[in-house]
């Protein structure tokens, strides 16, 4: 017989008080512990992203809020992608409103427009934006039409009443201001252009200044915008007329969505260096624009959302949320303005003037130490000995560095060879008769450019542009042989008349006028192009292996420049006379094989 145990009340109360406590502490931690969500147009780990996130989570967690940080990232580039950034963001804000969410803190111009485009703020959660302009466009933008899409400006200030529960940091681009910079800078203006890129940001400052512009009926303004393709925007820059000036936007991705190489904006610049070129976003200040009106530099404004949303937490009132703009200053480059010789007095009261060749030079000061420790004297010699030594132990027989070459003078050889090509491809190599001496490299240069090797050359303004005779014309100098060369892409039928257009243009710069414009356009562009050879240690190096391969005296940047600046017309002439054309190849289709 089984003995039946009664239950005591009090211990069954107890067990159960047990059994659920866990549950219970889990409940009060969530409700303890809630959610700010930060969504980043970019990658989170790059400098401007992560510097802010730090800043913001310190703050945070010195403010004694009790919040948990999440980070998310829509990996944003080019504005085909927009409807994806949407959905993104819809699918967060969704996934993190299971946990609490009390705020979200939204980076980049593509994560704000995208949210605002989207049209939903949680209940009790307040937003922010930073790293965001003032000015947008709403999204998505139309699928079969985006390399054409102009839409029109939306300011997010005056969109307070929609977007409710919003706040944070705005840059402020102030088109205006710009405009009438340039203007009292160079009062003949009669064409600004305006550099944008395939990018959220570039669409909507574009739409920005074409709605500014309608306050200016008397100023053409000329889009450079890479969503027409790089090489649409590299020819509409080249070809801007007289009395023109530059506006900087933007300019990171390009039509097919692939960000630009680092130098593809100076290139852009250089298409056309008799142009004066501005910033309105700051891009370019240090490298390529003299100056302009532009948002000041600050931490992104973590401290103002940090500060709100302790006070969401003090008051439970999620009303005050609202927007700060940037503050603006002029800020100019002083080698610029040296440059472009526009007088301190000229510039507009209260301008900023920054030496940003020592910026640079801080900037990289580390780098530098190394290079130095790295060069000098004794360090220099230890190193040569280590290596002299390591190396005494391998028999070698090294040979000399080989002289510069160069082919004897000969009557030219032409040959056709037949390809069913759609352009037909034109290669005409010339030779000096002896090896170039090291002393001619400068007088070289400068005949390279003005003869096909700018977009100032008289191959490209006259074969390419006025002629129409090739896609493509440009020559460039090997002065290990003494050769140069030009290469042209034209039509089949067009190949005996563009190859007599080439010599021509020859012919004319070794006896005709060279006008001192197009001498100093051409100097002025391969003296911009040299500036940055020391700022990077790759650029260093290269230049000097260069150098000890050429043979002859070792010239540093600074002796190269100076030389440059001394070669003379007659100089560019002596160079030019002493080519003759040694071989003419032309390859095209079979019925089209007639050659000069």
């Amino acid at each position: 017989m089984r003995k039946q145990h009664a239950i005591n009340p009090g211990r069954s109360l107890l067990l159960c008080c047990i059994l659920l406590l866990p549950a219970f502490v889990r409940a009060h931690e969530s409700a303890g512990r809630e959610s700010i969500l930060i969504i980043s147009s970019y990658n989170p780990d790059t400098r401007r992203m992560s510097s802010f996130i730090t800043e913001f989570e310190q703050r945070i967690v010195a403010s004694g809020v009790p919040c948990d940080i999440y980070v998310e990232t829509l990996e944003c580039k080019g504005i085909a992608d927009a409807p994806q950034w949407i959905s993104q963001i819809d699918n967060l804000i969704s996934r993190y409103e299971g946990r609490s969410l009390r705020a979200i803190v939204l980076l980049g111009q593509e994560a704000w427009a995208s949210f605002v485009s989207l049209g939903r703020i949680p209940d009790g959660v307040l937003c922010f934006s930073c790293f965001a302009s003032e000015n947008g466009v709403m999204l998505p933008a139309p699928s079969d039409s985006l390399q054409t899409w102009k839409p029109r400006a939306v300011d997010y200030q005056a969109m307070g009443d929609s977007l409710n529960r919003v706040g944070g940091m705005l840059n402020r681009y102030d088109i205006r201001r710009n405009i009438e910079l340039i203007r009292s800078l160079y009062p003949q203006v009669e064409n600004i252009a305006l550099v944008t890129d395939n990018t959220y940001g570039g669409i909507s400052l574009q739409a920005l200044v074409r709605e500014e512009w309608e306050n200016y009926p008397d100023l053409n303004l000329v889009l450079v915008d890479s969503r027409e393709g790089e090489e649409t925007a590299f020819r509409t820059f080249a070809t801007l007329p007289p009395r023109s000036a530059v506006m900087l936007g933007t300019w990171r991705v390009g039509s097919d969505g692939e960000y630009f190489m680092q130098r593809s904006l100076n290139d852009l610049v250089q298409n056309n260096p008799r142009v004066p070129v501005f910033s309105v976003t700051g891009t370019g200040i240090g490298d390529m624009a003299i100056g302009g009106f532009v948002p000041q530099n600050q931490n992104g404004g973590s401290h103002v959302i940090a500060g709100q949303i302790r006070k969401y937490y003090d008051t439970d009132s999620i009303e005050d949320a609202h927007f700060h703009t940037s503050k603006s200053l002029y800020l100019f480059d002083s080698r610029k303005l040296k440059e472009w010789k526009i007088a301190e007095y000229a510039l507009p009261k209260g301008s900023v003037i920054e030496d940003t060749m020592a910026a640079k030079l801080s900037k990289y000061s580390h780098y530098i130490e190394l290079l130095v420790l790295g060069c000098g004297e004794a360090e220099t010699e230890q190193v040569k000995q280590a290596l002299l030594e390591e190396l005494s132990y391998i028999g070698r027989a090294p040979l000399p560095l080989c002289e510069n070459l160069a082919m004897p003078r000969q009557d030219a050889v032409r040959r056709v060879e037949c390809f069913d090509t759609v352009q037909a491809k034109l290669c005409m190599l010339f030779t000096l008769g002896v090896p170039m001496r090291p002393d001619q490299m400068a007088a070289v240069r400068l005949a390279m450019a003005l003869y096909g090797g700018s977009v100032t050359s008289r191959l490209f303004l006259n074969v390419r542009e006025r002629d129409h005779l090739c896609y493509y014309c440009s020559s460039s100098f090997q002065s290990f042989t003494g050769s140069m060369a030009v290469n042209s892409g034209v039509e089949h039928a067009d190949a005996a008349r563009a190859e007599k257009a080439i010599l021509k243009e020859l012919d004319d710069l070794r006896s005709g006028p060279i006008t001192a414009e197009e001498l100093e356009d051409c100097r002025r562009s391969l003296l911009s192009g040299m500036a940055g050879i020391e700022d990077t240690l790759g650029g260093i190096e290269t230049w000097y292996y260069m150098e000890v391969l050429r043979g002859g005296p070792v010239q540093t940047p600074d002796d190269a420049r100076a030389a440059l600046q001394a070669v003379t017309e007659e100089d560019v002439r002596t160079v030019l006379r002493q080519l003759t054309l040694s071989v003419s190849y032309l390859l095209t289709r079979e019925e089209e094989s007639a050659h000069a």
